[in-house]
């Protein structure tokens, strides 16, 4: 009954005149159960589209169908983000940072104006928000056999040995058991092998089958997204030409076709660093604010340096890290990517046996000697770590957009005609 009231309210200030001078209005385009989606926030995006598209060379898309898309996404974001006000989900600082140093380097960071750097870091937030939200909603529903990630490793290793990267196209048409629905699809198939066939731009493909319901996606697959398609698709892929046309191949999602368009090539062995470090953790608490523990922290290293005592000992004494006080603050050997962005940072300027500054956290202030660094052979680490997450996204795609559907399907979505 709320949402009828806001609708009836929204609808009397649109018709509502202005007295005095005309002014400039935003418009409300579609209601999202208690929020609006504003004209301004689709143009803007619409904008940014028609930039990218003329910064590619793609002069050739449908403003209606890219308004409707644009539209369906910022609902399904709106709903996704009201979810995880209700679950609770928080960002931290960090993780942006984090991410935001792997993209740009610290000088292009520097030469941003604020207000662009600013808005970045919200579309950061925001992206990582809604990935935080759907993988926590369905997580638990995603079970992974061990049998499952031997057989992708085996495809991993088959890909690396042969160098096989592949870049293709996808179209996937619907499945219906029912006699007339299966008749019409059949000519769809035939129709689009064809184009298909005659070399068909995947956007003027795109645009010729957008209306047709039974199309449930015709999209570029990057390289990135080859390792989330169904094994028996990648056996097939595996002896594949470039130009070839796979399919239509059945799969529970529905037909599938596949065109390859290209061959890179990648390398076989993964190599890593590895450090081997300790460390003394002192927390921040209501009687030791920040500057006395840096403090105290700087007057440990000088212990340890003027050899009073060793790093081992000095952590036993000190460290509040309960878990490694008791062996010297040994950390063992450790990927360095695994650690904190600032303990990263610190730890691959030092050189072996050396001290760290005073480092500070989320968890704390830290001191940390490097002990050993090294370089050693990950691959088969890597690779079932790559066929873990292959396997887990694959199936966390599938239940994402489950998810999603049921909440659209659970939420008030009010669109106004005129705006679509």
């Amino acid at each position: 009954m709320n949402n009828y009231i806001i609708v009836f309210f929204i609808l009397i200030l649109i018709s509502c005149k202005t007295f005095g001078s005309p002014q400039q209005i935003d418009k409300i385009i579609a209601i999202v159960n208690n929020e609006v989606i504003l004209e301004s926030e689709l143009n803007k995006i619409i904008n940014t589209s028609k930039i990218t598209m003329k910064n590619i060379n793609q002069k050739d898309y449908n403003l209606y169908i890219l308004r409707s898309q644009i539209l369906d996404k910022l609902i399904k974001e709106r709903i996704i983000l009201q979810k995880a006000k209700q679950m609770q989900i928080n960002i931290l600082q960090e993780e942006i940072d984090s991410i935001i140093k792997r993209l740009f380097n610290k000088n292009s960071i520097i030469n941003k104006k604020q207000n662009d750097l600013n808005k970045y870091t919200e579309e950061i937030r925001k992206e990582i928000l809604i990935y935080k939200t759907q993988t926590d909603a369905v997580k638990h529903k995603i079970i992974i056999s061990p049998k499952e990630v031997d057989t992708v490793i085996k495809q991993i290793i088959f890909k690396k040995n042969n160098k096989i990267k592949l870049d293709i196209d996808h179209i996937l048409i619907s499945f219906s058991k029912k006699t007339d629905k299966k008749r019409l699809n059949t000519i769809l198939l035939k129709n689009i092998l064809n184009k298909l066939k005659n070399n068909i731009d995947l956007n003027k493909l795109r645009i010729i089958f957008y209306k047709n319901p039974n199309v449930l996606k015709i999209k570029k697959i990057n390289l990135l997204e080859l390792e989330k398609l169904p094994i028996k698709i990648l056996e097939k892929i595996k002896k594949a030409k470039n130009g070839e046309i796979i399919g239509p191949i059945f799969s529970n999602a529905g037909y599938s076709i596949f065109r390859i368009n290209n061959i890179f090539f990648v390398d076989k062995n993964i190599f890593v660093t590895e450090a081997k470090v300790r460390h003394i953790l002192i927390k921040v608490s209501p009687i030791i604010n920040d500057e006395q523990v840096k403090e105290k922290l700087f007057k440990i290293s000088n212990e340890i340096l003027n050899g009073n005592i060793s790093f081992s000992n000095a952590a036993e004494k000190y460290s509040e890290d309960l878990n490694t006080s008791s062996k010297g603050g040994e950390l063992g050997w450790n990927m360095i990517e695994i650690y904190h962005p600032k303990f990263f940072d610190i730890l691959i300027k030092l050189k072996k046996g050396e001290l760290s500054k005073p480092i500070n956290t989320n968890i704390g202030w830290h001191l940390i000697q490097l002990e050993d660094i090294r370089s050693i052979n990950k691959t088969k680490f890597v690779n079932y770590e790559e066929a873990y997450n292959i396997l887990f996204n694959r199936k966390l795609n599938d239940e994402v957009e489950n998810w999603i559907q049921e909440q659209v399907s659970t939420s008030y979505i009010k669109i106004f005609n005129n705006f679509i």
